[in-house]
């Protein structure tokens, strides 16, 4: 069922995989809810701590088509096998979601910029560094630079 999107693409044109461009949405809200959380603390500027949870919602909303997407790229290119490191992705991308619905929830508080929802982005932003750092790992591991 997976190839037949694949091929369908292909024949469009488009040879590459899917999950890479879709993981910078997620990504980049987390590090920007990251980003406007220091603010937000260190100045107590409620903006700041409502455009973070922002962030928060929208890595979400963005979280479940990345995976999805991981998941057929994992199975066509690699057909399901058992890498480490898809072993160490699928548990930091359980451990990201769990973090972001946190951070969801801790943020809530309008415009309240509190060290522990500072915490929860932090925390976020190391697994989703992490699962990108493991990424690059996967496709690159191997290669020399000339």
């Amino acid at each position: 069922m997976i190839d037949i999107l694949y091929q369908l693409l292909n024949s469009l044109g488009y040879t590459h995989p899917l999950h890479p461009p879709l993981t910078h949405l997620p990504l980049g809200l987390i590090m920007g809810a990251f980003f406007f959380g220091i603010v937000a603390v260190l100045r107590k500027h409620a903006d700041l701590a409502v455009t973070a949870h922002y962030c928060t919602f929208l890595a979400l909303l963005g979280f479940l088509p990345t995976v999805l997407f991981g998941y057929t790229d994992w199975q066509h290119y690699y057909q399901g096998a058992m890498l480490d490191e898809i072993k160490a992705k699928i548990i930091l991308a359980a451990a990201l979601f769990l973090a972001l619905v946190l951070a969801f929830f801790l943020g809530r508080k309008e415009g309240d910029p509190s060290r522990l929802t500072f915490a929860a982005y932090a925390l976020c932003f190391i697994l989703a560094s992490s699962l990108g750092y493991l990424g690059g790992e996967i496709v690159f591991k191997g290669r020399v630079s000339p």
